[in-house]
């Protein structure tokens, strides 16, 4: 007999299956097409050798998944292709065995994310690869487990942050290091936890700065410290909040800055007992070669000015102010006052 399909059509009752075995010969598909009513599957399942796809293609209706199943055996793919259509999930799932990935490759319609969700087994990374269009995020995040960092490595495509952010969950450093792309600093800021340090660092690549700005709440210090690299002071300025530095009896921040002017260190001190800042400069144009030492100054509430010492290698002491000389009333300047 010879069908639309333009070939023969067979038709087998077999008990196992439980249903009615058709065959047919189509010469579009290439080659013969089986469906079987199969009681356990609970529909049809088709099975096709195509030419095209070089290889037998089945479609099965199964009610446990609520939907489709097809399974490609495809050449140029190097693996099998499997494609669901989940009720659950509320759109297709497409599994690929691929052979350059080497692992499986999934791919999901979800619609509580609202994108596409790819997850592949990736021998070279060492772990899953997924990646998902969030419609909240706006745009891509992709998670990597990789066995070099040690954990888990998730790239967000962020529109309010204008930029990718990167979080990588590092073994070595001991917790998350979070890199971001910021259009309002200009560049970078990375975040890490590092159990070192025993506490979050920051570090921003700051266009308006001109350079990168660390900030560190380390546990040792006490407090937060920051380094900057300016352009306009020539060198790195480092601010620490220190209470094992700077000790009780001071208790305030203690600033140093390289300025290339000056030639040397300026550090800044603020007292509680003296009750200003205390400015100590290493100064190798200020303080020429003879006194080639620093020159502190201090602003003291009880004196109402600042007072200056600098440190002179040839006296080999420190040189304060001369204080102003007295005023001395003498008998003439009387005689023409009352003139």
């Amino acid at each position: 007999l010879a069908g639309p399909a333009g070939g023969p059509v067979t038709t087998t009752v077999d008990r196992v299956a439980g249903g009615p075995v058709t065959t047919t010969v189509d010469r579009v598909a290439g080659g013969p097409v089986t469906t079987t009513v199969d009681r356990v599957a609970g529909g049809p399942v088709t099975t096709t050798v195509d030419r095209v796809a070089g290889g037998p293609v089945t479609t099965t209706v199964d009610r446990v998944a609520g939907g489709p199943v097809t399974t490609t055996v495809d050449r140029v793919a190097g693996g099998p292709v499997t494609t669901t259509v989940d009720r659950v999930a509320g759109g297709p799932v497409t599994t690929t065995v691929d052979r350059v990935a080497g692992g499986p490759v999934t791919t999901t319609v979800d619609r509580v994310a609202g994108g596409p969700v790819t997850t592949t087994v990736d021998r070279v990374a060492g772990g899953p690869v997924t990646t998902t269009v969030d419609r909240v995020a706006g745009g891509p995040v992709t998670t990597t487990v990789d066995r070099v960092a040690g954990g888990p490595v998730t790239t967000t495509v962020d529109r309010v942050a204008g930029g990718p952010v990167t979080t990588t969950v590092d073994r070595v450093a001991g917790g998350p290091v979070t890199t971001t792309v910021d259009r309002v600093a200009g560049g970078p800021v990375t975040t890490a936890v590092d159990r070192v340090a025993g506490g979050p660092v920051t570090t921003a690549v700051d266009r308006v700065a001109g350079g990168p700005v660390t900030t560190a709440v380390d546990r040792v210090a006490g407090g937060p410290v920051t380094t900057a690299v300016d352009r306009v002071a020539g060198g790195p300025v480092t601010t620490a909040v220190d209470r094992v530095a700077v000790d009780r009896v001071a208790g305030g921040p203690v600033t140093t800055t390289v300025d290339r002017v000056a030639g040397g260190p300026v550090t800044t001190t603020v007292d509680r007992v003296a009750g200003g800042p205390v400015t100590t400069t290493v100064d190798r144009v200020a303080v020429d070669r003879v006194a080639g030492g620093p020159v502190t100054t201090t602003v003291d509430r009880v004196a109402g000015r600042p007072v200056t010492t600098t440190v002179d290698r040839v006296a080999c002491r420190p040189v304060l102010p001369s204080p102003p000389p007295p005023r001395v009333h003498r008998a003439a300047d009387s005689a023409v006052q009352r003139a």
